[in-house]
């Protein structure tokens, strides 16, 4: 447990310094378990996660391997906002774990670092999972 919330850049390079990146969201399952993984944490405001706004294209992209959000997103209605910042987080307080753009340097929150088991041969879906936040 980390012991305090952070920046998402500066959550990014902690779970990176820990060889992962701030967490990837493939499905709508896996949204639920990291949902489910903070709230049993009594992380019940805001979480970082792995999503940001790409300069180049404006575009929203994951952070682990530049691909687009476009396969699976959990945004709230009308987010993400344009000028309402170039970093996701996870509304952790309601169950639905929907998402919204945030600010990337000044929101200081709790996070989710999602580290691929390379030594796996057979699958990259294996990973370890760490929630940093303050207490």
């Amino acid at each position: 447990i980390f012991p305090g919330a952070l920046s998402w850049k500066e959550a990014q390079k902690k779970c990176s310094d820990d060889f992962g990146s701030l967490a990837t969201i493939n499905s709508a399952q896996e949204n639920k378990f990291f949902w489910r993984s903070a709230v049993s944490q009594n992380i019940l405001d805001d979480l970082h996660i792995g999503a940001f706004q790409s300069k180049e294209d404006n575009n929203w992209k994951w952070i682990d391997d530049n691909k687009n959000v476009s396969n699976y997103n959990n945004f709230a209605g009308v987010f993400p906002i344009p000028g309402g910042g170039n970093c996701t987080a996870m509304l952790t307080e309601s169950p639905m774990a929907e998402w919204i753009n945030e600010d990337c340097d000044n929101q200081k929150l709790p996070f989710i670092c999602r580290r691929y088991d390379y030594r796996s041969r057979f699958s990259h879906s294996q990973y370890s999972l760490r929630v940093y936040h303050s207490r």
